[in-house]
C-alpha cells in the first residue's frame, strides 16, 4: 500500500496506482483525493531511460543482439518499477472527461492501419 499524499495514510494500493490516469485517477478512500503518478517523474524516468540506450545504440553493432535486447527491456522494466513503485503521486482537482472518437479519429486510425499494413506488403513485394 502507498500512503495518499493529502491525509498520510496507506491507503491507496499498487494496482490503484498503476491503472490511475488523468481520466481515471486513483481516489483514496480516507480523503476521496484523487492522485496520479507524478508527471515529472515519469518524464524524468524516461529520459533517463532514453540516454541510457543511447550507448547501447552505439555500441549495438559489437554486442550481441541477445545482449542489447535482454538490456533494453532491462531499462524499460526498471523504469516501470520506478513509476509505480517508488514515484511520487500528484494531486488532481477534478478527473478529465474520457476523450470522444470523432469521424476524423476513425479515419486517421484506418490510415494508419493501411501505411502499416503496407511496410509488410513493401517488404514482401517490394513496390
Amino acid at each position: 500500500m502507498f500512503t495518499c499524499p493529502n491525509c498520510h495514510s496507506k491507503t491507496i494500493s499498487l494496482r490503484a496506482k498503476m491503472s490511475a490516469s488523468i481520466f481515471r485517477p486513483a481516489r483514496c478512500p480516507s480523503c476521496g483525493g484523487l492522485f496520479i503518478v507524478s508527471r515529472g517523474a515519469v518524464l524524468g524516468a524516461l529520459a533517463v531511460a532514453e540516454l541510457a540506450a543511447v550507448p547501447l545504440l552505439v555500441a549495438g553493432p559489437t554486442i550481441p543482439f541477445v545482449a542489447f535486447v535482454s538490456l533494453v527491456v532491462l531499462l524499460g522494466v526498471l523504469g516501470c518499477a520506478y513509476s509505480f513503485g517508488f514515484a511520487p503521486m500528484e494531486q488532481l482537482a477534478h478527473a478529465e472527461p474520457e476523450p470522444k472518437w470523432t469521424a476524423t479519429t476513425y479515419v486517421l486510425v484506418a490510415m494508419g492501419l493501411v501505411a502499416l499494413c503496407l511496410i509488410p506488403a513493401y517488404a514482401i513485394f517490394r513496390l
